[in-house]
Protein backbone atom coordinates (compact mmCIF):
# COMPACT_ATOMS: atom_id res chain seq x y z
CA UNK A 1 0.00 0.00 0.00
CA UNK A 2 1.56 3.37 -0.81
CA UNK A 3 2.14 6.00 2.11
CA UNK A 4 -0.57 7.85 0.88
CA UNK A 5 -2.00 10.95 3.67
CA UNK A 6 -5.69 11.34 4.13
CA UNK A 7 -7.73 13.50 6.60
CA UNK A 8 -8.32 12.32 9.90
CA UNK A 9 -12.07 12.08 8.93
CA UNK A 10 -11.40 10.14 5.49
CA UNK A 11 -9.29 7.48 7.20
CA UNK A 12 -11.90 7.10 9.90
CA UNK A 13 -14.56 6.32 7.38
CA UNK A 14 -11.71 3.96 5.31
CA UNK A 15 -11.05 2.24 8.37
CA UNK A 16 -14.59 1.64 9.72
CA UNK A 17 -15.55 0.73 5.86
CA UNK A 18 -12.93 -2.32 6.32
CA UNK A 19 -13.75 -2.79 9.44
CA UNK A 20 -17.42 -3.47 8.59
CA UNK A 21 -16.29 -5.65 5.50
CA UNK A 22 -14.07 -7.91 6.91
CA UNK A 23 -16.79 -8.20 9.44
CA UNK A 24 -19.73 -9.36 7.50
CA UNK A 25 -17.19 -11.82 5.50
CA UNK A 26 -16.41 -13.47 8.59
CA UNK A 27 -20.46 -13.33 9.25
CA UNK A 28 -21.27 -14.60 5.94
CA UNK A 29 -18.51 -18.13 6.62
CA UNK A 30 -19.34 -18.27 10.09
CA UNK A 31 -23.38 -19.29 9.32
CA UNK A 32 -22.14 -21.61 6.36
CA UNK A 33 -19.80 -23.20 8.15
CA UNK A 34 -20.99 -26.64 9.50
CA UNK A 35 -19.65 -26.99 13.17
CA UNK A 36 -20.89 -30.66 13.21
CA UNK A 37 -17.80 -31.22 10.73
CA UNK A 38 -15.26 -29.50 12.92
CA UNK A 39 -11.96 -31.99 13.01
CA UNK A 40 -11.92 -31.84 16.87
CA UNK A 41 -15.75 -32.14 17.59
CA UNK A 42 -15.28 -34.96 20.60
CA UNK A 43 -12.46 -32.85 22.05
CA UNK A 44 -14.49 -29.59 23.07
CA UNK A 45 -18.21 -29.86 22.34
CA UNK A 46 -18.90 -32.46 24.77
CA UNK A 47 -17.13 -30.84 27.14
CA UNK A 48 -19.27 -27.68 26.68
CA UNK A 49 -22.18 -29.79 26.57
CA UNK A 50 -21.58 -31.24 29.80
CA UNK A 51 -20.96 -27.89 31.52
CA UNK A 52 -24.00 -26.14 29.95
CA UNK A 53 -26.20 -28.55 31.66
CA UNK A 54 -24.27 -28.80 34.36
CA UNK A 55 -22.93 -32.34 34.39
CA UNK A 56 -19.41 -31.56 35.69
CA UNK A 57 -18.44 -34.66 36.62
CA UNK A 58 -18.72 -35.26 32.76
CA UNK A 59 -15.96 -32.87 31.74
CA UNK A 60 -12.65 -34.57 30.40
CA UNK A 61 -10.58 -31.20 29.65
CA UNK A 62 -9.02 -29.07 32.71
CA UNK A 63 -7.31 -26.86 30.54
CA UNK A 64 -9.71 -25.17 28.56
CA UNK A 65 -12.30 -24.42 31.30
CA UNK A 66 -12.23 -20.79 30.95
CA UNK A 67 -13.37 -20.46 27.38
CA UNK A 68 -15.72 -23.57 28.12
CA UNK A 69 -17.23 -21.15 30.87
CA UNK A 70 -16.97 -17.42 28.40
CA UNK A 71 -19.05 -19.66 25.40
CA UNK A 72 -21.74 -21.11 28.20
CA UNK A 73 -22.26 -17.59 29.53
CA UNK A 74 -23.59 -16.75 25.44
CA UNK A 75 -26.38 -19.53 26.44
CA UNK A 76 -28.25 -16.63 28.31
CA UNK A 77 -28.82 -15.17 25.41
CA UNK A 78 -29.92 -18.39 23.45
CA UNK A 79 -31.57 -20.35 26.22
CA UNK A 80 -35.31 -18.57 25.20
CA UNK A 81 -35.01 -20.23 22.21
CA UNK A 82 -34.70 -23.56 24.22
CA UNK A 83 -37.36 -23.05 26.35
CA UNK A 84 -39.82 -21.90 23.14
CA UNK A 85 -38.71 -24.61 21.72
CA UNK A 86 -37.85 -22.60 18.57
CA UNK A 87 -34.56 -24.45 17.20
CA UNK A 88 -33.41 -28.08 18.33
CA UNK A 89 -31.37 -28.24 20.79
CA UNK A 90 -28.13 -28.66 18.35
CA UNK A 91 -28.99 -25.53 16.66
CA UNK A 92 -28.97 -23.25 19.57
CA UNK A 93 -25.68 -25.10 20.64
CA UNK A 94 -24.06 -24.33 17.70
CA UNK A 95 -25.56 -20.55 17.72
CA UNK A 96 -23.93 -20.42 21.23
CA UNK A 97 -20.80 -20.75 20.34
CA UNK A 98 -20.79 -18.97 16.95
CA UNK A 99 -22.18 -16.00 18.82
CA UNK A 100 -19.62 -16.61 21.67
CA UNK A 101 -16.82 -16.61 18.97
CA UNK A 102 -18.07 -13.24 17.11
CA UNK A 103 -17.47 -11.29 19.81
CA UNK A 104 -14.25 -13.14 19.88
CA UNK A 105 -13.54 -12.38 16.42
CA UNK A 106 -14.29 -8.92 17.22
CA UNK A 107 -12.29 -8.62 20.05
CA UNK A 108 -9.66 -9.80 18.03
CA UNK A 109 -10.00 -7.31 15.04
CA UNK A 110 -10.16 -4.40 16.80
CA UNK A 111 -6.85 -5.41 19.24
CA UNK A 112 -5.03 -6.36 16.10
CA UNK A 113 -6.32 -2.91 14.58
CA UNK A 114 -4.48 -0.80 17.39
CA UNK A 115 -1.95 -2.82 18.02
CA UNK A 116 -1.24 -2.13 14.40
CA UNK A 117 -2.06 1.59 14.84
CA UNK A 118 0.70 1.28 17.24
CA UNK A 119 3.51 -0.50 15.27
CA UNK A 120 2.81 1.51 12.20
CA UNK A 121 1.91 4.97 11.23
CA UNK A 122 -1.40 5.99 11.85
CA UNK A 123 -2.15 9.23 9.54
CA UNK A 124 -2.04 6.88 6.88
CA UNK A 125 -3.55 3.83 6.03
CA UNK A 126 -0.30 1.51 5.84
CA UNK A 127 -1.59 -0.31 9.72
CA UNK A 128 -4.29 -1.75 8.17
CA UNK A 129 -2.26 -4.20 5.24
CA UNK A 130 -0.79 -5.76 9.13
CA UNK A 131 -4.77 -6.49 10.30
CA UNK A 132 -5.57 -7.55 6.36
CA UNK A 133 -3.02 -9.97 6.21
CA UNK A 134 -3.96 -11.44 9.51
CA UNK A 135 -7.25 -12.12 8.88
CA UNK A 136 -6.69 -13.44 5.56
CA UNK A 137 -4.63 -16.02 7.00
CA UNK A 138 -6.53 -19.10 6.65
CA UNK A 139 -5.79 -20.66 10.06
CA UNK A 140 -6.72 -17.61 12.09
CA UNK A 141 -10.18 -17.15 10.08
CA UNK A 142 -11.18 -20.76 10.60
CA UNK A 143 -9.88 -20.83 14.10
CA UNK A 144 -12.93 -18.62 14.78
CA UNK A 145 -15.73 -20.64 13.24
CA UNK A 146 -14.79 -23.67 15.30
CA UNK A 147 -15.00 -23.64 18.71
CA UNK A 148 -11.49 -24.17 20.12
CA UNK A 149 -9.50 -22.46 23.41
CA UNK A 150 -7.07 -20.97 20.96
CA UNK A 151 -10.15 -18.46 20.18
CA UNK A 152 -9.73 -17.03 23.80
CA UNK A 153 -5.71 -17.36 23.64
CA UNK A 154 -5.23 -15.34 20.24
CA UNK A 155 -6.85 -11.42 21.79
CA UNK A 156 -5.41 -12.08 25.32
CA UNK A 157 -1.98 -12.72 23.27
CA UNK A 158 -2.53 -9.33 21.40
CA UNK A 159 -3.44 -7.06 24.24
CA UNK A 160 -0.15 -8.57 26.03
CA UNK A 161 1.72 -7.45 23.13
CA UNK A 162 -0.35 -4.08 23.35
CA UNK A 163 0.81 -3.61 27.02
CA UNK A 164 4.62 -5.06 25.96
CA UNK A 165 4.67 -2.29 23.56
CA UNK A 166 3.33 0.52 25.83
CA UNK A 167 5.84 -0.33 27.88
CA UNK A 168 8.66 -0.33 26.08
CA UNK A 169 7.42 3.34 24.13
CA UNK A 170 6.97 4.67 27.79
CA UNK A 171 10.52 3.44 28.79
CA UNK A 172 12.12 4.89 25.19
CA UNK A 173 10.59 8.47 26.37
CA UNK A 174 12.08 7.93 29.95
CA UNK A 175 15.35 7.75 27.96
CA UNK A 176 14.87 10.01 25.51
CA UNK A 177 14.07 12.65 28.19
CA UNK A 178 16.95 11.96 30.56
Amino acid sequence: MPNMKFSNYTNKKITFIFSLFVFIIHLIISFKYQLKLQHDVGIYHYDLFALITFNFSEIKSAYSILYYLYVASFSVLTYPLFYFELLEPRQIFYLTIRISNIFLFLLTFFLSLRLSKNLFNKNNLNYLLPVLIIFAFSPIQRTFLMMRPENIMIPLSLYLVILINKFYQKELLNLKNK
